[in-house]
């Protein structure tokens, strides 16, 4: 009793010496640096967990463990080189270590070792056809193959078995479906990962994507037909208008009377340089009316169109030329020819802003005083919302033109609202479109037959709708009212305009 005394220890304080003696006997035989490494390792700490592995896997060249975990900590530290030579090194220990495979396709995918990558995620998914991160990254490596179709067979997979890969899975579809230029199933699979989880990165991501598929199909719908790879695309309307006062705009003449018009229209492009962002197209359109009774108002109409693009940093740069030569009542009615430089951007995710100057000759054949040259300049601005489905227009237009004749001399304004949306959830993916434009010119002389300066403004309202019957054919109808005030006569009415047609593009 007194020897133990003179330590300071009474029994129970004795047992528990002995007892924590004893554990930490056990601890320190337990403190190997595979442990320490491992340990570091799953703090995050994984500098500190590389260099205790190091040590454990020279300790023990034989640790299969040691250079497994030492792979992860590497490939943690984007030492993807270091991964790979340690994973290889794991493989020929004990090459049925789970998921060994996959971490050595992983890594060496983040070297752009693409094929070696693929062999080596397929080995993985020999030992486990449903291993939804092999799969997925072997989607991956495809795609970085350009071999997009096994991608989308890879993500397709994984989408179906793995509801966690499964928005990751559907947002790398749409991917590839643009790589491919396939729009119309980028556009569904954008679609359908918004659908997953709207307030995830990805969706703001598909979102953003979505409306810039919007921007391009509201200036180019023809791009949806360039997954075929063809640089051309023709296209066809056929169909009949009705007019309740055919009238003739550009010569200021209003007949008062109804009509019925078959009409037809072609068009044809050709794109004959595209790449490294440049694009040179040319396209040809054709316009016919050819009305029942007033056969002296049909109109035919001849445009040539040659334009560039190319888009650096993120603004899209353009400059178009447009030749046009038009027929009214079988006779030549008038030509123009116009350029127009412009630039587009979004200043943000869902706002698209065009700006453009426009220059223009008008050749009028029988009415030389109405010939002129015209300056315009234009701002357009594009809201996307209801994740992309639906975008509203808000614009206005300047122009200054000088006539031969000093009396057509004007100065227009012009103001353009239009909201279109598309649901493509419904059956035959109805599009709708309502517009409204307001003008009004200030013209700066006499006009001679009302002794006074003349004074237009006009107002247009416009519906339409558009079916598509199959992925060529498209139902369009519209209905238009016009109500123009003006002090000269011929240039004072209200016009309805009913018309439809169906659209054939290929």
């Amino acid at each position: 009793m007194k020897n133990t005394m003179s330590y300071g220890l009474t029994p129970p304080a004795l047992s528990l010496f002995i007892f924590l003696s004893f554990l930490s006997l056990s601890v320190m035989a337990d403190d190997s640096p595979l442990t320490q490494g491992i340990q570091f390792f799953d703090k995050g700490n994984n500098e500190q967990a590389v260099q205790f592995l190091t040590k454990a896997a020279r300790q023990d060249p034989q640790s299969a463990k040691a250079f497994y975990y030492l792979g992860l900590a590497a490939s943690k530290q984007n030492n993807y080189a270091k991964a790979v030579a340690a994973f290889k090194k794991t493989i020929e220990i004990n090459s049925a270590l789970p998921e060994v495979h996959l971490a050595l396709g992983v890594s060496y995918y983040r070297l752009g070792l693409n094929t070696l990558a693929l062999h080596t995620l397929k080995q993985e998914l020999k030992i486990n056809a449903k291993n939804s991160s092999a799969l997925y990254f072997s989607g991956l490596v495809s795609a970085k193959n350009n071999d997009h179709q096994k991608a989308i067979a890879y993500f397709e997979k994984v989408a179906s078995i793995d509801k966690e890969f499964q928005q990751m899975a559907v947002y790398n579809i749409a991917l590839s479906h643009l790589a491919q230029d396939n729009n119309e199933l980028a556009t569904q699979a954008l679609q359908q990962t918004v659908n997953l989880d709207s307030n995830t990165d990805l969706a703001k991501n598909a979102r953003s994507m979505l409306n810039q598929l919007m921007v391009n199909n509201e200036f180019a719908d023809k791009k949806r037909f360039k997954s075929n790879n063809k640089p051309w695309l023709v296209s066809a309307k056929t169909g009949f208008e009705f007019d309740d006062n055919v009238t003739v705009s550009d010569i200021d003449t209003t007949t008062g009377i109804e009509d019925v018009a078959a009409t037809f229209e072609f068009s044809g492009s050709y794109k004959i340089i595209e790449q490294s962002g440049f694009e040179l197209e040319a396209e040809y359109n054709l316009y016919q009316s050819l009305y029942k009774e007033l056969s002296e108002f049909d109109l035919q109409s001849h445009s040539f169109l040659l334009s560039a693009a190319k888009e650096f940093k993120n603004v899209d740069n353009g400059l178009n030329y447009s030749y046009n030569l038009t027929f009214l009542g079988g006779k030549r009615f008038f030509e123009t020819q116009s350029i127009t430089p412009y630039v587009g951007f979004m200043p943000l995710s869902n706002w698209y802003v065009t700006l453009n100057y426009s220059y223009k000759h008008k050749n009028f054949f029988a009415v030389n005083e109405r010939d002129a040259n015209q300056n315009g300049m234009g701002l357009s601005n594009y809201i996307f919302f209801n994740d992309a489905q639906s975008h509203a227009l808000l614009s206005y237009r300047f122009e200054d033109e000088n006539t031969q004749g000093s009396s057509f001399d004007y100065q227009g304004h012009y103001f353009t609202t239009a909201l279109k949306s598309k649901f493509s959830n419904y059956s035959l993916s109805p599009k709708t479109h309502i517009n409204y434009e307001y003008y009004f010119k200030d013209y700066e002389s006499v006009t001679p037959s009302i002794s006074q300066i003349r004074s237009d403004e006009r107002h247009t309202i416009s519906l339409g709708l558009s079916l598509t019957l199959n992925k060529y054919v498209n139902a369009n109808m519209e209905y238009q009212y016009i109500e123009s005030n003006s002090n000269l006569e011929f240039s004072d009415f209200n016009e309805n305009i009913v018309t439809f047609d169906l659209a054939v593009t290929y």
